[in-house]
């Protein structure tokens, strides 16, 4: 869960705000 959300908060996110970013890390096979 603490991977899930460091990921969350990452500025990768900033840059791809406008995407599901939870969905992208199932798809990435994520937490």
């Amino acid at each position: 869960a603490h991977m899930f959300w460091w990921l969350y908060r990452s500025p990768y996110r900033v840059q791809n705000s406008t995407a599901p970013w939870p969905i992208v890390l199932w798809l990435q096979g994520g937490p």
